[in-house]
């Protein structure tokens, strides 16, 4: 009788361990919420923060009516936008992708950062892109997110004290590589 009761809380013992709680996994598909900065055809900002934003109604074939445009801020501000990502934790290998396109030959960037629960911020990946047409912008990055880790996404055209010019993006993509 001793040996089945011993059997039966082992199995218990077994079973709760297996009940741990699990850490969110990454879903398929596109991570961005409001990718193409539009809502039924309607300019949105919405998941978005940022500074010196405005809508064009100028897109890539596949990017609907309206694009975010950006302008540089005088210094020392900075003229973004950046969205992010958190509550997930472990190693992933993610793809980023973007559409941009640059007015008056202004130079734009995508910064992909890692901010911990301290916040601090790290640079994983910087992109400069200077393209008169809509153009593809990608990245592979490979990252150790913490449970309270933000993956922000941070697009920008920069600061200026004389010239001027925008900086266009749609179709925001962030997902499993």
């Amino acid at each position: 009788m001793k040996a089945y009761r011993l059997l039966i809380a082992l199995l218990l013992l077994a079973l709760l361990q297996g009940c741990a709680k699990d850490e969110p996994v990454l879903p398929d598909g596109n991570l961005i919420y409001n990718n193409s900065f539009e809502f039924n055809g309607i300019p949105a900002f919405d998941g978005w923060t940022g500074n010196l934003y405005s809508f064009a109604e100028d897109a890539p074939d596949n990017g609907g009516r309206w694009s975010l445009q950006l302008e540089p801020a005088w210094l020392p501000a900075e003229g973004y936008a950046e969205t992010y990502l958190m509550g997930y934790q472990g190693n992933f290998s993610l793809k980023f992708s973007c559409d941009a396109k640059s007015l008056n030959g202004w130079i734009g960037r995508v910064v992909l950062q890692l901010e911990d629960e301290n916040g601090h911020k790290t640079t994983i990946r910087q992109i400069d892109l200077n393209f008169p047409e809509w153009s593809a912008v990608t990245a592979i990055v490979n990252v150790n997110l913490q449970k309270n880790d933000k993956l922000i996404i941070h697009l920008s055209a920069g600061s200026t004290e004389l010239a001027t010019g925008k900086v266009l993006f749609d179709n925001i993509f962030l997902g499993k590589n």
